[in-house]
């Protein structure tokens, strides 16, 4: 029999991906006359569910993604200009936290931004294990000090509360306040 939690949660599953190996959907589009190209490099967390595995992995994605917003988009877009969309960023799901790199290009095929990506996460690699622990010190600090920050307005608060639904995990209010204490 259904819980009232799973009754009021739907039939909504993830699973967890395999460590050993990548899995590529190439999908082509429902719109003929669509031109650019989408691509979605996606990196899974442990998917535990405890919640505070969960805060501290979310932490871990939210880092890396405040430490490489700039690089990638310097890097991918303002540089190399891959395409008119360029991001990282985190991202949980029922509790399975991830990180990823988006790219939406009019000009580049999906085989050559996830060739450019590649190299990229080869170099954040090294960008990251070169950056001195005082800058990584103090860029931990000012990120958890923006975090501990309290709303400036309605909708970022509507905002938080909106993520305990869509994320599924029933936290509606202070999760930033948690991710800050984990980081």
């Amino acid at each position: 029999s259904a819980t009232p939690s799973s009754a009021r949660r739907g039939h909504y599953r993830t699973c967890q991906l395999p460590n050993d190996r990548s899995i590529r959907l190439n999908l082509p589009t429902s719109n003929p006359n669509e031109t650019n190209s989408v691509i979605e490099m996606y990196f899974q967390g442990s998917g535990r569910s405890s919640a505070l595995p969960w805060f501290h992995e979310l932490s871990i994605a939210r880092i890396i993604a405040d430490l490489l917003e700039e690089p990638v988009f310097d890097c991918l877009r303002t540089k190399e200009q891959l395409g008119y969309t360029v991001q990282c960023d985190h991202r949980s799901t029922c509790g399975v936290v991830g990180f990823y790199f988006n790219i939406i290009s009019a000009s580049h095929t999906t085989s050559h931004l996830e060739e450019r990506l590649e190299h990229f996460c080869n170099c954040a690699l090294s960008y990251l294990k070169n950056m001195t622990i005082e800058e990584y010190k103090k860029r931990l600090n000012t990120y958890s000090i923006a975090l501990s920050e309290p709303h400036t307005d309605l909708e970022e608060s509507t905002d938080e509360m909106w993520q305990g639904v869509t994320d599924r995990h029933e936290y509606f209010d202070g999760i930033d306040k948690r991710v800050a204490s984990s980081v």
